[in-house]
């Protein structure tokens, strides 16, 4: 099956997958098919005393024709349970439960967040003695050489998980010496420059690539170079 687009000169088009196949609905989207988002932004305010995190996201849109200039944005479960803001009947289905559809150039979320532990207590029957000397062998490991950042991530993430661990066992040497190894790798990783010579390094670092896809929308995103070319 082919779609031809017939735009008529226009230099813009809309493409939506319509919720259902009313006249109603074909009516709302095209009243806001060619007010095209051009912009996102997403503000949010922590109340402690209420334990409260309030999310405002809002969309900017440029209007190609006389119409709405709101558009169109279809919210998850977590949001939809979480918001005030007006929804229509709409509604999607999607492998992350549904998502109904709103109508205008924002919504707002009201979600409860009760803190995260940085690290699980440990067990009363835990050897503390053994895990130490456990952990000790890990700091005392080679640093690995910078492969790629999924590597890269999985052996940081493994440091920062046995530091807490180590404090709990006493295992203060240790957790130190971890600290300085994740420290170090962690700046290496934001310096574009060799420590000792000064020079430009090529890889293992992360840094702005202005020349992936749209370069003035995509100028201000961090890209991610792999630790060899």
């Amino acid at each position: 099956m082919s779609l031809t687009n017939r735009a008529g000169g226009k230099t813009y088009f809309s493409l939506a997958i319509l919720p259902d196949a009313s006249e109603r609905t074909l009516a709302l989207f095209a009243r806001h098919a060619h007010a095209h988002v051009v912009g996102t932004k997403v503000e949010w305010r922590y109340d402690p005393k209420a334990s409260t995190v309030t999310s405002t996201f809002r969309y900017t849109t440029r209007a190609y024709e006389a119409g709405e200039a709101g558009t169109l944005f279809a919210l998850y479960p977590h949001q939809w349970r979480n918001t005030r803001t007006p929804l229509t009947e709409l509604s999607y289905g999607s492998v992350r439960g549904l998502m109904k559809l709103g109508e205008g150039d924002s919504f707002v979320t009201a979600s409860r967040f009760f803190g995260v532990l940085p690290a699980l207590p440990m067990g009363v029957d835990c050897d503390k003695a053994k895990l130490a000397g456990m952990i000790k062998a890990e700091a005392d490991s080679p640093t690995p050489p910078v492969r790629d950042t999924y590597a890269e991530g999985k052996w940081l993430g493994k440091l920062a998980t046995l530091i807490p661990i180590a404090e709990q066992c006493g295992a203060d040497s240790a957790a130190e010496t971890m600290r300085t190894k994740l420290k170090t790798r962690l700046e290496q990783w934001l310096n574009p420059r060799e420590p000792a010579a000064g020079s430009a390094r090529k890889s293992g670092l992360f840094y702005y690539d202005r020349n992936w896809g749209n370069a003035d929308r995509l100028s201000g995103q961090l890209r991610l170079r792999p630790g060899t070319q």
